[in-house]
């Protein structure tokens, strides 16, 4: 289990979110929404040890967090420059038995690896990037906006590797796709101003788009 306890972050004089607690379990998707600007990305990076913590603790399976136990899909994935999708993958999958896999995985999402990145679209990238963070297989994966600019049927086969990447895994990520959060997370937590955060199950997340559509007055 990833516990996360009464953690505080600021960004100068900003308070992004204070004593904040959630706790997330192997096994599951977690989805993650809010508008843009209420903390998702600090609270993704942050667990990502990217952005240091003013206060509170971290934990997984009983012992403080470390940065090698998570992989992260940030929004804009940075590339390497004049390297096509192969040789991209060649560099940041470690552990080269793994090869195949994503190589297999970049042929059921119609990916071109033999394509100099930077002629990429900006769907490409996002399933390169998904293809190298999926396949470190590290107890605990986050990925922010990974259906952004992906085409239909392919957003379809990343829910599908999402769901079978959650078995002994905590799986988190954001999206402002509800459809696809719908298909496959079995929890999504709606941040609002203030950090308030409520839970919605499964059966619960009509109420979650109805919330929504009466924030808005629509």
């Amino acid at each position: 289990m990833l516990k996360i306890e009464s953690i505080k972050y600021n960004f100068g004089k900003n308070t992004i979110f204070e004593d904040v607690s959630m706790q997330f379990e192997a096994g599951k998707v977690y989805g993650i929404v809010g508008a843009n600007g209420v903390g998702k990305t600090t609270l993704f990076r942050t667990l990502a040890g990217q952005y240091k913590t003013r206060s509170g603790k971290m934990i997984w399976e009983n012992n403080p967090l470390s940065r090698g136990e998570i992989s992260f899909l940030p929004t804009d994935p940075y590339f390497y420059p004049y390297m096509n999708g192969g040789e991209y993958l060649a560099i940041v999958i470690t552990d080269k038995s793994k090869l195949n896999e994503a190589i297999s995985i970049s042929d059921s999402l119609n990916l071109n690896l033999d394509q100099i990145v930077d002629t990429y679209s900006t769907g490409m990238k996002k399933k390169l990037a998904f293809i190298a963070n999926y396949i470190q297989n590290r107890p605990i994966s986050i990925y922010d906006e990974p259906f952004n600019g992906v085409d239909l049927e392919s957003n379809e086969m990343l829910c599908a590797f999402l769901k079978k990447k959650k078995e002994e895994h905590v799986v988190l990520l954001s999206s402002h796709i509800l459809s696809m959060l719908d298909e496959v997370c079995d929890e999504i937590l709606h941040i609002e101003e203030g950090f308030k955060i409520t839970t919605y199950m499964p059966d619960q997340f009509q109420d979650l788009k109805n919330h929504i559509k009466n924030k808005l007055g629509i």
